[in-house]
């Protein structure tokens, strides 16, 4: 119930931000001189960037980068169009249409509409999938096959080598300690274990599999919803091999 409320209100909010910049488009069709014309064009270029049905649908980077991308790019047409019929109607207002003011405003909204229109674009672009690449470690100890070009390798304080993706927002981290055995490896998975069970809320949302990989060696996973230091929900996987 709540989330269909949710979902109201913001298409209750769709709608209000809606009707200014339906208004102007609908009087750009009214007998008027050129330059009025183009200048309510250019407010409804700039208006639609306070219209989101992003919002309203919930468009999510991780799983709808491509509507994402493709709504992006056509704000971004929507504005950069807004702001030439904005310039027009500055350079034609002596035919009496209008003064300075509206071409003025239009433009501000058009550049607000480029500045929405490209962070959207932008955070479609940096979640599309791309081809993965794989990692090998100096010493041939292990590879890693990383999903895409988008995963950058760096290293952490401690100086492990870590994976970063900026859009989302994901960080892989690989710890290495020689001269290892079985016993280690138990230790180490049930250490583990006992941390994220140590907490009520995180026990009841880990799941746990243990397996042995293509090359024979044990591993022990899990995978956990945690909370981020300012309380942000932050998606988990360990695993020791």
């Amino acid at each position: 119930m709540d989330n269909l409320s949710e979902q109201i209100g913001r298409f209750l909010g769709l709608l209000l931000f809606a009707i200014p910049a339906l208004f102007f488009l609908r009087k750009a069709f009214q007998p008027a001189p050129v330059s009025r014309r183009l200048a309510d064009i250019a407010l409804f270029c700039g208006l639609s960037a306070l219209v989101l049905p992003e919002l309203v649908l919930n468009l999510s980077a991780s799983s709808q980068s491509t509507l994402l991308l493709a709504s992006g790019i056509a704000r971004l047409i929507l504005a950069l169009l807004g702001i030439v019929l904005a310039g027009v109607a500055f350079a034609r207002r002596r035919d009496g249409g209008v003064g300075v003011g509206r071409p003025v405003v239009a433009a501000g909204f058009c550049l607000l509409h480029l500045v929405v229109g490209l962070g959207l674009a932008t955070q479609g672009w940096m979640a599309q999938p791309g081809t993965p690449w794989v990692y090998q470690a100096p010493d041939g100890a292990f590879r890693l096959t990383v999903p895409s070009g988008h995963w950058k390798q760096t290293t952490d304080a401690d100086g492990n080598l870590t994976f970063v993706r900026v859009l989302p927002d994901m960080q892989a981290r690989v710890k290495v300690k020689r001269q290892q055995s079985q016993k280690d490896f138990v230790q180490a998975a049930a250490g583990f274990r006992a941390f994220v069970e140590s907490e009520p809320q995180r026990r009841g949302r880990a799941m746990f599999q243990d397996g042995t990989t293509a090359a024979g060696n044990p591993y022990s996973y899990c995978t956990v919803m945690d909370s981020a230091d300012d309380g942000r929900p932050v998606f988990v996987a360990h695993s020791v091999v």
